[in-house]
This record gives C-alpha cells, structure tokens and sequence, in this order.
C-alpha cells in the first residue's frame, strides 16, 4: 500500500516537471503585421543633416548587427 504523503509528493513533482517541460517549448509563429512604416524627420549629426527616404522597393526584414572593435567596426 502506498503511502497517501508520497502519492501526493510524486504527483507534486510530476506537475512540476511538466510545468518546466512547458516552459522550454517555443511559441507559436506569428507573422508580421501590415501596419504602414512612418518616415522619420530630419536630423542633423555634427552639421550634416540627414533625410530619410521613403524607397518603395525596400522591404526586407532581419536583424542587424554589429561585430565590434574585434573585427575593425564592421558592420
């Protein structure tokens, strides 16, 4: 016969180790919306003012990046 104090300790654990499993599972895709990108204004860096362009073939998405001092700035 089982012991009612360790039933209840196994089925603790188990929960618990299910709700870790859940944890580690990844979410579902959910795609990017189509919501109109705004342009910026102009701005101006050390006297050099800079505009941004609407270019109606640009339409990528990524990450961008930066490898550091290590690898000369480049980016």
């Amino acid at each position: 016969m089982i012991n009612s104090g360790t039933s209840r300790a196994r089925a603790a654990a188990l929960a618990t180790v299910a709700l870790a499993l859940a944890g580690c599972s990844t979410t579902r895709y959910r795609p990017v919306s189509d919501t109109p990108v705004v342009i910026g204004k102009p701005y101006t860096i050390r006297g050099t003012t800079y505009r941004p362009a609407a270019d109606a073939n640009f339409d990528v998405l990524g990450y961008a990046s930066w490898y550091g001092s290590e690898s000369g700035n480049r980016v």
